[in-house]
């Protein structure tokens, strides 16, 4: 499975404020940052048994089992669990949403594909992994122009 998972930090920091930059400067700093981790440790995880460091179908089937698929589902959850009240941020966080569940959805399929042995299972598995990471992008560009129409510094660390 490629690599394609995104691991971002996120800052935000204002001058003046208005309700809708506040916001975002909580939904980052308070709500998205602190379940990154979550997503690293899970990556981390899913690099340690993928390209140059692929061993065997075993041994990536039960890293992705007991390592990668939950700590990828609980960050899923709490990504999931955050509802901007603004018309604006949601918007773009459910864009950010539906890329991680596309990630999660395709780490499952790859599950699957192991255990059938179907290597057309796992290329599905990818093409929706590559899928969700471009929600992921169309997340990151329009809160990057979220940002500077309320005149806010935000940060992408990749």
């Amino acid at each position: 499975m490629k690599r394609l998972f995104l691991c971002l930090s996120l800052v935000l920091l204002a001058g003046c404020s208005t309700p809708v930059k506040q916001e975002m400067i909580h939904y980052v700093n308070e709500e998205v940052n602190p379940i990154y981790s979550l997503e690293e440790e899970a990556v981390d995880h899913l690099s340690s048994v993928t390209g140059s460091n692929y061993v065997d179908d075993e041994t990536f089937y039960h890293t992705m089992v007991e390592e990668v698929l939950p700590r990828y589902e609980q960050f899923v959850q709490r990504l999931e669990s955050i509802e901007p009240e603004s018309e604006e941020l949601h918007k773009v966080h459910s864009l950010f949403v539906e890329g991680a569940q596309m990630q999660r959805n395709s780490m499952r399929l790859s599950l699957q594909g192991v255990e059938q042995g179907s290597e057309e299972v796992i290329q599905e598995a990818n093409l929706l992994l590559e899928e969700g990471k471009a929600k992921i992008d169309q997340y990151i560009a329009e809160m990057e122009s979220l940002a500077e129409q309320y005149e806010v510094e935000y940060e992408v660390y990749q």
